[in-house]
């Protein structure tokens, strides 16, 4: 069921804090907005296939991690000299979200943990931005 409350766009959607709205939404009236994240498992099995095929690999996936994160570094400090593209960047941290993904998924942690972790980061950082203007 679409609910406002269980999106992403809960901390930016002006909508997303009115509760006529969102009665709407629960009441199938309107559609919730485009950040609503739509059920799709296959990422979740590609994400799962690897993480079981990398367990055999012997070699711990925290390693893959910091080598993504390290290639990620070197892409945007590359942005700096003027000496990267958008494309590259996006592709390492593309790489570096797919090895973190795998690894959590190594440790068993849940989709809602994550997304739980998210928000609360999010909902920290915009208090943060509103009281002191910092991020």
């Amino acid at each position: 069921m679409m609910d406002c409350n269980n999106c992403v766009c809960l901390l930016c959607c002006r909508y997303a804090q009115d509760k006529e709205h969102r009665e709407k939404i629960r009441a199938g009236k309107i559609s919730c907005c485009d950040y609503y994240p739509r059920p799709d498992h296959a990422l979740e099995k590609a994400i799962k296939a690897v993480s079981e095929m990398d367990v055999q690999s012997g070699i711990p996936q925290s390693v893959y991690v910091i080598e993504e994160c390290s290639e990620l570094i070197k892409e945007l400090m590359k942005k700096q000299r003027g000496k990267s593209s958008e494309k590259d960047i996006l592709a390492e941290a593309c790489d570096v979200l797919t090895t973190t993904f795998v690894m959590l998924t190594q440790y068993g942690v849940s989709r809602d943990y994550v997304k739980a972790q998210i928000l609360y980061k999010c909902n920290r950082a915009l208090e943060r931005y509103r009281k002191t203007g910092e991020v």
